[in-house]
């Protein structure tokens, strides 16, 4: 939490997600070894920047590309500024149905989470689709969701969320 003038709180204001904040630790510890080279790194579906702010701060030999849907993308802003990382960039609207993300750099890592069960069933596959056509062999997609193996939650937390959808 950021504090300024007289202690006061200057986050309390920008987007929040309980769950981004419930899960930023685990995922971190997983994309530390992951991520573990330089370079840039794509987040699809970045809502509040929570996410971004986080990995951004603790892996700042990456460079990390927030992107959302055309009509969110700018969710994230004022969390982002508030940060004020050099190594997170400007969020860019991403509509993954589209055939060319129009993205500047090579990407070496993608990350996204919450975002599958959200989306409909064709965005899914053009997610995975537009992921492997800017993705070399070799780099990594991470994907974050309420999954479940061999027919059970991995949580109850999931459970709880996969029920709630």
């Amino acid at each position: 939490m950021a504090f300024g003038i007289n202690g006061a709180n200057v986050t309390h204001n920008l987007p929040f997600s309980q769950a981004c904040e419930n899960n930023k630790g685990p995922i971190l510890d997983k994309l530390a070894n992951i991520f573990s080279a330089p370079g840039l790194v794509l987040e699809i579906g970045t809502g509040t920047g929570q996410h971004a702010v986080h990995f951004a701060g603790h892996l700042p030999h990456l460079t990390w590309q927030p992107s959302d849907h055309p009509q969110n993308y700018q969710l994230c802003l004022p969390r982002l500024k508030h940060a004020g990382l050099a190594n997170l960039r400007e969020p860019r609207s991403l509509d993954v149905c589209q055939s060319d993300w129009n993205l500047p750099d090579t990407v070496n890592g993608v990350f996204s989470a919450n975002t599958a069960h959200i989306m409909s069933w064709p965005e899914v596959e053009r997610m995975f689709e537009g992921v492997a056509g800017i993705l070399s062999p070799g780099s990594a997609f991470c994907l974050y969701g309420p999954f479940r193996y061999d027919g059970q939650h991995t949580s109850a937390s999931n459970l709880n969320f996969d029920q709630h959808l």
